[in-house]
């Protein structure tokens, strides 16, 4: 809900079209709902909900966020080093397989504004491809650390929503690129 209410430009929200937006149900809206307004991040005009204090927002929800408590990471080492050709060839390995997939971190920031190169290329998966397949597809063999494609699984899907798409690869919102990247180190 979040994510969407957060998303560019800010706007006002019913209940009923955030909810169809956000995947979610309308209680769930509801409870959102009202927390931002307890918390004075959102106010409720006759066009419906609004965040209001963004900053506010984003800041307490960067300090409560845990990456390790949220997601599950598995890393491959391969023989392509160039974090754009790594996102390529994994967007079309994934696609083949049909996983909804999204980038996140330095290579979804670097597609959106190429200011430095991605020490590595991480991509959410709404589930694990094979080991066998990933060795067969792209050539790569899964590592414990250090290893140039990171694939990782939310224990929130609604990180895959809603997605954008950058140069032809699927990206996750800028909200959620800025809370992976703010945290990740490596001038993250």
């Amino acid at each position: 809900v979040l994510r969407v209410l957060l998303r560019g430009p800010l706007r006002s929200w019913k209940v009923k079209e955030l909810a169809l937006e956000a995947k979610v149900s309308l209680g769930h809206v509801s409870a959102v709902r009202q927390e931002l307004l307890a918390n004075e991040w959102a106010s409720d005009a006759a066009g419906g909900l609004r965040i209001s204090k963004p900053e506010n927002l984003l800041n307490n929800w960067v300090a409560a966020d845990d990456w390790n408590a949220r997601t599950t990471v598995r890393e491959y080492s391969l023989l392509v080093n160039d974090p754009v050709e790594i996102a390529t060839q994994s967007h079309a390995f994934l696609s083949r397989l049909g996983a909804a997939h999204g980038f996140t971190q330095w290579t979804a920031a670097h597609l959106r504004h190429p200011h430095t190169t991605p020490p590595l290329t991480t991509v959410y998966v709404s589930e694990f491809p094979e080991d066998a397949e990933i060795r067969g597809q792209l050539l790569a063999r899964r590592v414990d650390s250090g290893g140039r494609l990171r694939l990782v699984r939310p224990h929130d899907e609604g990180v895959l929503n809603p997605l954008q798409i950058v140069k032809r690869l699927p990206l996750v919102c800028d909200v959620q690129i800025y809370l992976d990247l703010i945290k990740a180190g490596q001038r993250g």
